[in-house]
């Protein structure tokens, strides 16, 4: 019998597919608001924009009882039971708005100034304020994010920052699966191991 991992020693691979499991759970909350199926983002989401001062990253997936949504979002995207295409699209668009800005040292630091400005907001501004960060700077990499879904939900202005905060969380997990060592082969060659650590991490 496999003993369920420690949440207070998580292992890089663990942690990589944590990080991997917020980016994919930040893409199917991006479809659920679009789609008028959720009102607003879970808070683990919102709350993980804010850690870039941390010292020990894993304590963004703590506990790891909010992650289970994810992990269960991730695993079946992983073994292709995600019959969402849209998803998948998000999830991709977002790894690749995470290689851009990495490659864009002054956007980073535009990015980290005011994440740092805004850390002591009330939880009620959060969502506002990242929904306004995230288009001050992702929206500027050049390559947009196209959200489809209820043209009546879509209009709406409180719609449209639950939807950009929910893209700059999927952002700040897709920065952390790279930081440590994400790659996208591992999506491809990497499948079965993935979805082992995410069911171990699952019942931890």
């Amino acid at each position: 019998m496999t003993t369920p991992p420690d949440e207070s020693s998580l292992n890089r691979i663990q942690l990589r597919a944590l990080a991997f499991s917020g980016v994919c759970h930040a893409a199917a909350t991006v479809s659920a608001i679009a789609n008028g199926r959720l009102s607003d983002p879970p808070d683990f989401l919102i709350g993980a924009i804010f850690t870039q001062e941390l010292a020990d990253i894993g304590d963004v997936f703590r506990p790891l009882e909010n992650f289970r949504p994810a992990m269960g979002t991730a695993a079946d995207l992983l073994s292709s039971k995600l019959r969402s295409p849209e998803q998948a699209r998000y999830v991709a668009q977002l790894l690749k708005l995470a290689t851009l800005l990495r490659r864009d040292r002054a956007m980073v630091e535009k990015l980290r100034n005011l994440l740092d400005a805004s850390a002591t907001n009330s939880p009620e501004d959060r969502v506002r304020i990242s929904a306004d960060i995230y288009r001050d700077t992702i929206s500027k990499l050049g390559q947009r994010i196209q959200v489809t879904g209820s043209p009546d939900v879509l209009q709406h202005t409180t719609s449209a920052e639950r939807i950009r905060c929910s893209l700059l969380a999927g952002i700040r997990f897709a920065w952390m699966w790279q930081q440590l060592g994400g790659k996208q082969w591992h999506l491809l060659l990497q499948r079965g191991p993935m979805l082992k650590v995410l069911g171990e991490l699952s019942v931890a």
